[in-house]
């Protein structure tokens, strides 16, 4: 395993929805939100959110994720539509990779979706200190943007 990878939705109070990601053979391999979703209320705890978004990051593949039908997100809303279920909401993508380590990358939503401001990556290494990825987290929400 070379790269895993675990979605955040952050909504307009500062809550999160945390959901794990899976990997579709077809087309060369394709990135895709799993049904394990987390959810977390503001104000939460430093490292209960550090330890939710490992666990994420953990269940990587757990399932195999569903190329068509409603996404975990729009089932966590009880939403139809990805378009309303990220309505006002920023997404920030939590990865890790075998040769850079843990990372995450806030995003600009644009119509067209969200676009990773890569220039903005918070590089966290192979290890994570705790403590680490919560400011990177909240360093994201602060740069990422919503519609």
């Amino acid at each position: 395993m070379e790269f895993k990878r675990v979605s955040i939705y952050v909504d307009k109070t500062n809550n999160l929805i945390v959901i794990a990601n899976g990997l579709i053979d077809k087309w060369g391999g394709m990135i895709k939100e799993i049904d394990m979703v987390e959810q977390l209320s503001f104000p939460y705890e430093e490292n209960n959110v550090e330890t939710i978004l490992l666990q994420m990051m953990n269940n990587w593949c757990a399932l195999t994720p569903e190329e068509v039908g409603s996404t975990p997100l729009e089932k966590c809303l009880g939403l139809q539509g990805y378009t309303k279920a990220v309505k006002g909401r920023k997404f920030i993508d939590f990865s890790w990779r075998i040769n850079e380590g843990y990372f995450v990358t806030p995003t600009r939503r644009e119509k067209t979706g969200f676009v990773s401001l890569k220039d903005k990556r918070i590089m966290l290494g192979q290890q994570i200190v705790p403590g680490t990825l919560y400011c990177a987290l909240m360093n994201a929400i602060d740069q990422s943007t919503s519609l």
